[in-house]
């Protein structure tokens, strides 16, 4: 089973890159359902096919597949 991480992360970094599953999935040559299916943890994945979308996002294939979960989004606090 793909661990629950995986999945937030790599919709994480897609998001912040600005992309939607299709340009990612177009961009590392992949089926957009597959992408989807990684991101909501419905499919396994591959190192090699890790490797591609790391390589696609931008990122090390490690920040992929370590298990530490995405970081919190950031909230500005404004002082004064």
């Amino acid at each position: 089973m793909i661990h629950p991480t995986f999945g937030a992360k790599l919709t994480w970094i897609r998001e912040i890159r600005g992309l939607k599953q299709a340009d990612l999935a177009k961009a590392a040559g992949f089926q957009e359902r597959i992408v989807y299916a990684w991101e909501n943890g419905e499919r396994n994945i591959s190192y090699s096919a890790a490797l591609r979308l790391a390589r696609a996002l931008g990122v090390h294939v490690s920040f992929l597949l370590d298990h530490t979960p995405p970081p919190e989004p950031q909230t500005r606090s404004i002082h004064r």
